[in-house]
């Protein structure tokens, strides 16, 4: 048999959903397929039950589809966000260090200013809230910064920012689950129509051998 009989796993999910479509609307418009069919039991409310399959896992396809296309937007605004506020984190903890050198007697060390700025996310969180919640909270040190810059308003803007993209993550995350949640749906649903469709391809070739050109109508072949 050929590919169109027993096609490879490894066929693309829209083009396995095309053949499962061809085939159980061909069978279920021509009354003589019908007719070489039902001789096997395969009727018109068995075809149907193949089509409610399809039609199941066309649904379940198109709402994975959905689902990761609001996974990816959130993740590219999250990513977005986090670069930004990242950058901007970063030029004020040097405008702060720049700050301790001139008054060295003021507790910067509530800044945790050493080292460098964390990479991973969860850490970065911390060490940024950490900076601009001790830095609005001590009218001393804000008094300094200000001579850099580092207005109140500047580093309320820094927090909230940094706020922002906690909830841009929270959501990305959120939406990454959906969308892992959507492809098993998609996957069990596929995985009912090739079982029925699998079925259905060998009682076809049977029923219709000698007819191949209702076989084609199928969109199925015969070869060797």
């Amino acid at each position: 048999m050929n590919e169109a009989i027993n096609p490879p796993k490894d066929m693309p999910i829209d083009e396995q959903l095309y053949v499962a479509q061809v085939a159980i609307e061909g069978a279920l418009a021509s009354p003589e397929i019908l007719a070489a069919l039902a001789e096997y039991r395969y009727d018109a409310a068995r075809l149907q039950e193949g089509q409610a399959l399809y039609t199941a896992a066309q649904a379940a396809q198109q709402h994975q589809q959905e689902r990761y296309s609001e996974q990816f937007s959130a993740t590219a605004a999250y990513n977005e966000a986090f670069a930004q506020t990242r950058k901007t984190f970063v030029q004020a903890r040097q405008l702060a260090r720049l700050a301790a050198q001139t008054h060295p007697h003021l507790p910067f060390e509530k800044l945790k200013l050493s080292g460098g700025v964390e990479q991973a996310f969860a850490a970065w969180l911390i060490q940024a809230r950490i900076f601009y919640e001790a830095a609005l909270n001590d009218i001393g040190l804000l008094a300094k910064m200000e001579e850099y810059g580092l207005t109140h308003p500047r580093l309320q803007a820094g927090l909230e920012a940094t706020t922002l993209v906690e909830a841009l993550n929270m959501d990305q995350e959120h939406k990454k689950g959906e969308a892992q949640a959507a492809t098993k749906a998609r996957d069990t649903a596929l995985a009912e129509l090739r079982q029925w469709m699998k079925a259905f391809r060998q009682v076809a070739l049977i029923a219709l051998g000698e007819q191949p050109q209702l076989l084609e109508n199928l969109g199925f072949g015969t070869g060797a």
